[in-house]
């Protein structure tokens, strides 16, 4: 039979791991969103499509968010369009995976350990034929390109992941503000539509 002191000596041992395992992994599974910030960012003010996908593989595979979420639309949307179940995320839900992938860190979940991405390594990332105007975006400019691509992953445990196979990027004419603080037509990535595997 348990006595009052070994009650309350058990809960106390939850209740510290649970803090633990709080502070581990943190008190959400999403920071707090990064605002498109393109005036302080380091990349060049993405004036052309082709300067903006060179931001973006430069972002990517840095593993710099602040850059990358500069890239990003606010209305942006990720597409995971392989298997039988497509998936989509928004803007948000992208630069908190974007945040514990570029992390380098391992991530910690209550049942196992997962690897964290050490290096993100470009094998290619080549446009396929010019940009094309997308028809379907009632006014606003909105240029779509199909890249082939081809990423390894180099995680934490010296595991790598190969991913190749095509994605479709559409990006979006909007203005705003470069280093200088003068307001001007730039580009931002609006919707991609992954089909690696």
């Amino acid at each position: 039979m348990r006595t009052f002191l070994s009650t309350a000596m058990s809960a106390t041992m939850a209740l510290v791991l649970i803090v633990l395992a709080v502070a581990l992994v943190g008190c959400t599974d999403e920071p707090a969103p990064l605002a498109p910030d393109l005036a302080k960012s380091h990349l060049p003010f993405p004036a052309t499509p082709e300067i903006l996908m060179g931001n973006f593989y430069e972002a990517y595979g840095t593993q710099d968010l602040a850059g990358y979420a500069s890239l990003l639309h606010p209305d942006f949307q990720f597409e995971l369009a392989r298997g039988f179940t497509p998936q989509s995320w928004g803007r948000d839900q992208e630069l908190a995976i974007a945040a514990r992938m570029f992390s380098r860190e391992d991530y910690v979940k209550p049942d196992r350990v997962i690897a964290g991405i050490a290096r993100i390594e470009f094998v290619c990332f080549e446009g396929v034929g010019p940009w094309v105007v997308a028809p379907e975006n009632g006014g606003a400019v909105t240029l779509v390109r199909t890249y082939n691509v081809h990423v390894r992953f180099h995680r934490t445990d010296e595991s790598v992941i190969d991913v190749q196979g095509t994605s479709i990027f559409h990006v979006h004419a909007d203005e705003f503000e470069d280093a200088g603080g003068e307001t001007r037509l730039g580009y931002r990535i609006v919707r991609w539509v992954d089909r690696t595997g």
